[in-house]
């Protein structure tokens, strides 16, 4: 009984002595809620709130880095098309503005381009040869590479290949249907056949320069079907209108007109022969602005009639032609000849009754569409340059060395009558 009782009483102490334990506790060591309940208080106030009350943390804050994302490859393909187009409007002023368009292009930045955006398949593209670029406007390219950028990559291709590999000069080396086939513009398909901007003509330009230097510049019969039918389906809607006045140059006609001819060989014996001939239906074309006609006419051999007897009127010696005169019986054309061209070593010369003479321009006053026209014209200077060396002319407007002039063609049509 007592051992029992021991027993309670120990066990009584013990609680009570758990329960003053747990008193104490509660009393000097404060609780997690009332350490939550402070850190709540003090988030809300914010961090701003700790800088000015003075209080310090022991604990130092740590600001997570964000890192900026990965350059998508559309953002990359942007920046990609937009330093080409930088490049490209470069490229083309200096086209326009030089004596010699094509010849000393700088393509150093459009070279570079590769190694400064590190894409696999612009890389393959660089690799492709001149020949290989006529493709590209039907490769399947990943949807991320619009149309413009497609035709942007080709255009920097077509510029890098022309230097790399020479290309003027090989096109210009090719006889007239190999040189008619290597004209390809498919390219513009990309574009759908419209030209809003004016680099988006370089290929156009570089090939329209090697058919002016193929061109015959007194030709028969249109020489320039083939780069017009090229050109016939693209629309040109940039502010200069370059396609505009390539066409207008390129016009060619041919109608009969009606000619008056007369011409008088001196006689050092007799009297001097002369002859007038009228009425001559003769075939005139109109062609790089001029107007003119070839003579032996190949249509009607009565066109010839004045060469043959002017030819004829001193069977002993050479011809002393003295006065020859083309006229066109129509008052509403250019109706007297301004010169004869002809080579020494070819039958054919040419009357010219309009002659094409560029408009000078002002290089400090130029507006878009006289920009146009200054290159087209440099083109025509430099092929006219090169042709002069080889022909001969007699300038009916100048009366100071006509006479002599005169007497060279007429020794020329006795020499080459013969032939």
């Amino acid at each position: 009984m007592l051992k029992t009782k021991e027993k309670r009483d120990t066990a009584v102490l013990l609680a009570m002595g758990i329960v003053i334990l747990g008193f104490l506790l509660y009393v000097f060591i404060p609780s997690r809620d009332d350490d939550k309940t402070t850190a709540e208080k003090e988030n809300k106030k914010g961090i701003y709130s700790k800088k000015y009350n003075g209080s310090k943390s022991k604990s130092k804050t740590t600001i997570p880095q964000v890192l900026p994302d990965e350059p998508s490859e559309t953002s990359i393909l942007d920046n990609l098309n937009q330093r080409i187009e930088t490049e490209l409007n470069t490229i083309f002023k200096n086209i326009v503005e030089s004596e010699n368009p094509f010849d000393n292009t700088n393509i150093e930045g459009l070279a570079n381009l590769p190694g400064e955006f590190n894409n696999k398949l612009v890389d393959k593209l660089y690799k492709f040869s001149f020949s290989d670029l006529n493709d590209i406007p039907s490769i399947q390219f990943p949807s991320t590479y619009s149309d413009r950028l497609k035709f942007n990559l080709y255009l920097s291709l077509f510029l890098l290949k022309i230097k790399e590999e020479g290309i003027e000069k090989k096109i210009n080396e090719l006889p007239g249907n190999e040189f008619e086939n290597a004209m390809q513009l498919d390219c513009y398909k990309l574009l759908g056949n419209e030209i809003e901007t004016d680099y988006e003509l370089i290929p156009i330009l570089f090939y329209f320069k090697c058919a002016v230097q193929h061109l015959t510049l007194f030709p028969s019969d249109d020489e320039t079907l083939y780069f017009k039918k090229k050109i016939k389906h693209l629309r040109d809607l940039t502010p200069g209108k370059w396609l505009i006045e390539i066409r207008d140059l390129l016009v060619f006609s041919k109608k009969t007109g009606r000619y008056r001819i007369s011409w008088r060989e001196h006689d050092p014996i007799g009297s001097d022969d002369k002859e007038n001939y009228g009425n001559l239906p003769i075939g005139t074309i109109d062609f790089l602005k001029q107007v003119f006609v070839i003579f032996p006419d190949e249509e009607r051999n009565e066109n010839n009639k004045w060469i043959k007897d002017l030819c004829d009127s001193d069977n002993a010696g050479d011809i002393e032609l003295t006065e020859l005169d083309i006229q066109g019986e129509d008052p509403s054309r250019h109706s007297k000849v301004e010169k004869i061209v002809y080579n020494l070593q070819n039958s054919r010369f040419v009357a010219i009754f309009k002659s094409y003479n560029p408009v000078p321009h002002n290089s400090e006053s130029m507006d878009i569409t006289s920009i146009a026209s200054a290159f087209i014209n440099r083109l025509l200077a430099r092929r006219w340059t090169d042709f002069y060396k080889y022909f001969t002319v007699v300038d009916f407007n100048s009366p100071d060395t006509l006479s002599a002039s005169l007497d060279k063609f007429g020794s020329y049509l006795k020499r080459t009558a013969r032939l």
